[in-house]
């Protein structure tokens, strides 16, 4: 996204790719939204783009917590000859989720202060902490920019909302374009592999014990993003509806 590449020797800000040393970007170094809280030679990545194009409408995606880091662990995890199942993300998340709390990292410092062979593992456990990248973005753009996408409720009632956002309300569009979303939702209801209707690829499901523990992990990021909630009226989703009616009764 803004020219940056992994060395052996750490990140390298050239316009140039390096001869030597180089490796594959990581999947989140090209993801703007992992980088919130990031700097782009100086700028913040929100302020940046609002800077470029400020009349621009930002359109976010949004899914439950848990299961993007259980997506993004059976999407891009390696682990050399250890097969992923989940049993083995059971131990993977128990261990990185302890060595986070236990070194304080944060979304913005994960890189450093996590063991390098668990920085990934932090892009993906810190994607969906929403309450430490969103603010950034509403400070730039406001919740008149910007829209969240639920893709853990209705289909047919987000893309209408999307088309509302957008100004086009068309209801027929709306049911035309996510009647594809529907049958894979029916067909993960007969197998039963992952509770993501627009999510077409398959895995096996979590182990129960896995998503509480999580579950608790993530809950102080969504007691305070339901504080934030109390100011932007644009957050107020059923997906961040449900996390502050756990936190409530908590």
């Amino acid at each position: 996204l803004h020219g940056k590449f992994t060395t052996n020797e750490g990140f390298c800000f050239d316009d140039k790719v390096p001869v030597k040393g180089v490796q594959k970007p990581m999947f989140d170094e090209m993801v703007i939204w992992e980088h919130g809280p990031s700097k782009v030679r100086g700028v913040g990545l929100p302020d940046l783009f609002h800077r470029l194009q400020p009349s621009a409408r930002m359109l976010i995606t949004i899914r439950d917590a848990v299961d993007v880091f259980y997506s993004a662990y059976n999407h891009f995890g390696e682990f050399g000859n250890t097969a992923k199942s989940p049993e083995h993300f059971h131990a993977f998340a128990r261990d990185l989720t302890r060595i986070w709390a236990e070194a304080g990292c944060t979304v913005a410092n994960f890189r450093t202060c996590l063991p390098p062979e668990l920085v990934q593992g932090g892009s993906w456990l810190s994607r969906a902490m929403y309450s430490e990248h969103l603010p950034l973005w509403l400070d730039s753009f406001g919740c008149s920019q910007i829209h969240l996408f639920d893709v853990s409720v209705d289909p047919y009632e987000e893309v209408q909302r999307l088309y509302d956002f957008t100004e086009t309300p068309n209801n027929r569009a709306a049911f035309n374009v996510t009647r594809a979303a529907y049958r894979v939702q029916e067909k993960t209801k007969k197998d039963s592999t992952r509770n993501n209707a627009l999510n077409k690829n398959s895995y096996g499901p979590m182990l129960d014990a896995t998503r509480l523990q999580l579950e608790d992990f993530y809950l102080p990021y969504n007691k305070k993003l339901c504080d934030v909630m109390a100011v932007h009226e644009c957050l107020r989703v059923p997906l961040f509806e449900r996390y502050c009616h756990v936190v409530d009764n908590k």
